[in-house]
């Protein structure tokens, strides 16, 4: 069993006040490259909010990070209660399998109503 994670990718670690600087050298005629290395970001996505800046011409205010919590189902408190449902059952020696664990997960959300993806709706 692995004790401590490791992360395969630095996929949305960068700030947006990191990406705020690496964009303005973009702007001054620094190349895209050379931004990227100097704030240490990834080229394309360095290219991905410098395209979303000029397409807002520079006067609205845009997010400079990802919004991965658009995409969550869950609220905290009911992935909380679901978590502690869980490990009560393990404790039990009733451990769910992950099929089991993902058809809970999916009774749990049509209960409370919320929404969710349609290949969940497919599948079940």
């Amino acid at each position: 069993m692995v004790r401590n994670r490791v992360r395969k990718t630095d996929r949305g670690l960068h700030s947006e006040a990191n990406m705020r600087e690496a964009i303005e050298p973009v702007e001054r005629g620094i190349s895209l490259r050379n931004a990227a290395e100097l704030k240490n970001i990834k080229c394309t996505t360095l290219h991905c909010y410098v395209r979303k800046q000029k397409a807002t011409g520079g006067g609205a205010e845009i997010r400079m990070n990802p919004n991965y919590a658009i995409q969550k189902i869950f609220s905290s408190e009911l992935e909380d209660s679901l978590e502690q449902y869980l490990v009560t059952c393990s404790k039990m020696c009733y451990g769910l399998d992950t099929l089991a664990t993902r058809r809970l997960a999916y009774e749990m959300a049509n209960y409370h109503n919320l929404k969710i993806p349609k290949a969940w709706k497919e599948r079940h």
